[in-house]
């Protein structure tokens, strides 16, 4: 079986949202977030927190990550807040098992699954009605086949592509791999506890897809997978439960004034060297 998710209007590139957004079956909705706020919101954004996310936020070693985490966890408040028309503050969050975060038994009944991811200075957002979800963010850097080997990470298949590559085509592929993988593992909720190497995905561009995992055919065919340009210098990954009409957002805080400067329209989806313009499909394997 074959899953796409489709871009809304043959392209996806990052817009401004509506002031109340709302999803429709078969919708997810990707938004994009800086974390690096201004000081002068802190004091604001940490109000919004649990006293549970308060406590991991004091955890941090380094302000700077501190104040991105206390960002990230606030903006996916504001966010719930808008599709739920509630307050950020009155949102109970709960984590799985494995720190998959999920609504709490009041707001479970509205049928919005979510998650979210963050590196550096950026964040990403995936929600969708009544199917799995897992999204993927990582700042580029220079990551070693045999790290990720040692660490069990590759199935053999991708340990065998990866070496066969040399220079910025093995990076590439290499960040492909990661990013494609954590959104899969970060939907079915199971992270990194997973069998990593019963697990592959494909690493060509613009051919998202997962190839092979616990389940067989039934679980490869059921999940579509999606390249994401979050910014440059940063790589990312939407996988979704079955196929999928894809809307890209970029965060704004609600105090941003009318009239202001509009946000830029980037490319949101990747699509691989000499690819054109059209429809993305993800998950074809």
């Amino acid at each position: 079986m074959t899953t796409t998710a489709s871009p809304r209007g043959g392209g996806l590139v990052w817009r401004d949202p509506p002031p109340r957004p709302r999803l429709q079956p078969g919708q997810v909705d990707v938004w994009r977030a800086s974390l690096d706020v201004d000081p002068s919101r802190a004091s604001g954004l940490l109000a919004t927190l649990s006293p549970g996310e308060k406590d991991r936020a004091r955890r941090f070693h380094f302000l700077e990550d501190q104040s991105r985490y206390v960002a990230a966890r606030a903006i996916l408040r504001h966010l719930l807040g808008l599709y739920l028309d509630r307050r950020p503050t009155d949102l109970r969050l709960s984590r799985g098992a494995f720190g998959k975060p999920s609504l709490g038994d009041a707001d479970v009944g509205d049928g919005i699954r979510f998650n979210l991811s963050h590196s550096g200075g950026l964040a990403l957002y995936a929600f969708v009605l009544g199917r799995a979800v897992g999204i993927d963010v990582e700042l580029t850097t220079c990551v070693h086949v045999d790290e990720l080997a040692s660490a069990g990470f590759l199935s053999e298949g991708e340990e065998r592509q990866l070496r066969a590559l040399q220079g910025p085509p093995r990076q590439e592929a290499l960040l492909r791999c990661w990013t494609r993988k954590e959104a899969y593992l970060k939907a079915i909720g199971e992270g990194m506890s997973a069998s990593l190497p019963g697990i592959e995905v494909s690493l060509d561009p613009g051919v998202p897809a997962l190839l092979q995992a616990p389940g067989g055919e039934k679980e490869v065919g059921r999940w579509s997978l999606l390249d994401l340009v979050p910014a440059s210098g940063y790589a990312g990954c939407l996988a979704v439960e079955g196929a999928a009409e894809v809307v890209c957002w970029e965060w704004q805080w609600p105090d941003r004034k009318a009239g202001a400067e509009p946000q830029s329209v980037d490319r949101c989806a990747g699509m691989g060297r000499g690819a054109k313009p059209g429809p993305v499909r993800a998950g074809e394997r």
